[in-house]
């Protein structure tokens, strides 16, 4: 593991601590309250759109607002939207069907992992950073790809992961720890499970 990715995971624990407090890292295993956590502590509004016609942009942070492009259902075409500064925007679909919980999650985690890390590089500019589908695992660009860490570091800290696995393993729950740990924080069972080897817990 490299220093940027030690670095990073050290800066998620320190966000969280200073956001919901030491019990998240310190006490017992559970899922991260991260859209209270958006909401309360960051002051971030969320708005809930059809971002584009097919579920292709699952979210996006929007820092200095602006008018930004969302897909209008009904008339069937795309309009612009007047959206205030410091609004993370989020496709509704997630949030209307349960098999989207861990991605909704996941989106959550990403786009307020742009708004801590890359604030400087967005603020200004007219770019704004959307979270594509199929992105979550393996996205090409470095800005992306710090994001999706940074994410899987606020949903999954170290201490509380390694904590919920040896239980785990103690109870004899070996052949379904992955899904087991998944489901105990929130996360899909991929991200769970690059979580574990990166702390060299499973092979």
């Amino acid at each position: 593991k490299n220093d940027e990715n030690r670095y990073l995971e050290h800066l998620a624990v320190m966000e969280l601590k200073k956001s919901i407090g030491a019990e998240w890292v310190c006490g017992e295993p559970r899922a991260i309250p991260i859209e209270e956590m958006i909401e309360r502590y960051y002051d971030i509004s969320i708005e809930y759109h059809y971002l584009r016609r097919d579920l292709t942009t699952l979210g996006q942070m929007v820092f200095d607002g602006g008018h930004v492009p969302i897909y209008d259902r009904e008339k069937k075409r795309y309009a612009l939207i007047d959206v205030p500064p410091k609004t993370m925007l989020i496709d509704i679909r997630l949030t209307e069907n349960g098999k989207y919980r861990n991605r909704l999650r996941f989106t959550y985690a990403h786009e307020l992992s742009h708004y801590l890390l890359h604030r400087k590089y967005f603020t200004d500019s007219d770019q704004t950073p959307a979270l594509l589908k199929g992105q979550e695992r393996e996205p090409e660009d470095r800005i992306e790809r710090e994001a999706n860490l940074f994410c899987s570091y606020l949903l999954i800290p170290a201490g509380q992961m390694k904590k919920a696995y040896n239980r785990l393993m103690a109870a004899g729950g070996g052949e379904t720890v992955v899904g087991d740990m998944a489901a105990l924080f929130g996360v899909a069972r991929s991200t769970m499970e690059i979580r574990l080897k990166e702390h060299g817990l499973i092979g």
